[in-house]
């Protein structure tokens, strides 16, 4: 006999729980489909959020979506560390529609989307239209840096270039 959250679950899907219109646009779902996801493995679970990281509020160009937002860094965070996470964002990102891919993305890949991505996925995420970050170099490190103290220049630690010695 189950007991605790195996028995709660026992028999039923993630559909019996959470029907795929109501992630649309219930923000308070992603908690639930990422806690669902760390309780039982189910894959669905991250692909759900993942698919909704790539979705705009419809008939409202211009509007932040915050929920996309939320799918969007939450998915990158879990990826770091679950695979099935990572692999599900890889999966998007070679095999989502364009106009999706450039929702989740833009406007740059930034270094946490690029360390859980394979070269393959980072191509076509660009191939779609979303720019590449470019690590600073450190001619531009040290303009910004004499900027923010008044044009003095500070040493700048080679191991650690943002962090000045």
């Amino acid at each position: 006999m189950a007991v605790g959250i195996d028995a709660a679950l026992e028999g039923k899907s993630i559909d019996d729980m959470v029907p795929q219109d109501l992630v649309d646009y219930a923000p308070g779902i992603l908690d639930f489909l990422w806690g669902y996801f760390l309780a039982t493995g189910d894959a669905e679970a991250p692909r759900r959020v993942i698919r909704r990281g790539g979705m705009t509020v419809p008939d409202r160009p211009g509007v932040v979506d915050l929920t996309a937002r939320a799918a969007q860094w939450s998915s990158v965070s879990l990826a770091k560390n679950h695979p099935t996470v990572a692999a599900e964002l890889e999966a998007f990102a070679l095999n989502a529609d364009e106009k999706s891919v450039r929702n989740f993305f833009a406007p740059e890949l930034n270094e946490a989307e690029r360390a859980v991505l394979s070269p393959a996925a980072v191509a076509r995420i660009v191939s779609c239209g979303v720019a590449e970050r470019k690590a600073p170099t450190e001619r531009e490190l040290r303009n910004v840096d004499e900027k923010q103290n008044n044009g003095k220049r500070k040493i700048l630690n080679p191991v650690n270039p943002v962090n000045p010695v």
